[in-house]
């Protein structure tokens, strides 16, 4: 699954089963009370997702965008099931 995290909007990606490409598959409003990141997580269970990807905004010269730090702090990891469980 594929993360494209915005101040505003999460773009969500789901690759096809040889991890070639990503095609779009959601779009999710950020909310304030943080219910997007239980959107997303019902996103993970929906579609048995094991990888997870996370894009960092950058700005066109290419220079790190000022929210690209919160980026990795904003999705708080969760334990992915293993095939054995």
């Amino acid at each position: 699954m594929g993360i494209d995290y915005g101040m505003k909007h999460i773009g969500i990606a789901l690759s096809d089963p040889q991890e070639i490409m990503a095609i779009p598959l959601d779009t999710i409003l950020v909310q304030p009370d943080g219910s997007h990141i239980k959107a997303i997580h019902k996103i993970v269970d929906a579609y048995q997702v094991e990888k997870v990807v996370v894009g960092l905004p950058f700005n066109m010269e290419p220079s790190v965008c000022p929210w690209s730090s919160g980026t990795s702090v904003s999705l708080p990891q969760r334990p992915m099931k293993s095939s054995s469980s």
